[in-house]
C-alpha cells in the first residue's frame, strides 16, 4: 500500500516558513540593565551646546530704548516701535511704559490676549515710509475706538514716517503719543 500526501502550495510554504523560523535567531530581548548602559553611553557621547559670550545688551541697549517703547497689560509686555502707535485713549495710557513688567511675550501672542484694548491698522510699504499720507477721516475714526491703534505691516508692528500723518495744508500731526 503506498501512503502518499498532495504537495499543494500551501503546505510547501508552510514547511519553508518553519524550517527558516528555526534557522534564524533572533537576538534576546533588552534588559533594564543593557538598555540604561546605553542610555548612559550616549549621554557621554553628546557634545554640550556652545553657550553665548556676547556682550550685547538688549534691555540696557540706550539706543533701543529710544527706538522702542513698551506696551504692558495681563502681566505680559511686547516691545514695538514708538512711532507705531498710532492713537492711544488717554484711559490706556497706563498700559504703555518705559520698563517692562511682567513677561515678554511676542506680538501675535500679545495681540490675542488683549484685543480689548489693541486695534491693527494695516499699512502699505508706502505709507510707512511717508510717501502715501494716512487719511485723516481714517486716524478719526480709529479714535473712536478707544482702543490702542499700532500700525503693523504684514501683522508685524512698524515704524510709520512722521510725513504719514501731516495734512495737505502741512498742519502737525494729531493726537498721537509720544
Amino acid at each position: 500500500m503506498q501512503i502518499g500526501f498532495k504537495l499543494t502550495f500551501t503546505s510547501v510554504f508552510f514547511v519553508a516558513c518553519s524550517l527558516t523560523a528555526q534557522i534564524t535567531k533572533y537576538p534576546p530581548r533588552p534588559t533594564h540593565e543593557s538598555l540604561s548602559k546605553k542610555v548612559a553611553e550616549d549621554k557621554k557621547k553628546e557634545t554640550k551646546l556652545q553657550t553665548n559670550k556676547s556682550t550685547y545688551k538688549s534691555l540696557d541697549n540706550e539706543a533701543f530704548n529710544k527706538l522702542f517703547i513698551n506696551l504692558t497689560s495681563r502681566g505680559m509686555w511686547v516691545d514695538v516701535p514708538k512711532n507705531s502707535i498710532i492713537y492711544v485713549p488717554d484711559g490706556l495710557k497706563k498700559h504703555i511704559s518705559e520698563k517692562p513688567t511682567g513677561k515678554y511675550a511676542s506680538w501675535k501672542k500679545f495681540l490675542e490676549q488683549n484685543r480689548r484694548i489693541l486695534h491693527e491698522l494695516p499699512v502699505t510699504h508706502d505709507q510707512s515710509y511717508g510717501r502715501d499720507k494716512l487719511s485723516k477721516e481714517l486716524i478719526d475714526s480709529y479714535k473712536r475706538l478707544n482702543k490702542i491703534v499700532v500700525a503693523t505691516y504684514r501683522k508685524t508692528p512698524v515704524t510709520v514716517a512722521k510725513k504719514a500723518y501731516k495734512d495737505e495744508k502741512k498742519t502737525d500731526k494729531p493726537t498721537i503719543y509720544k
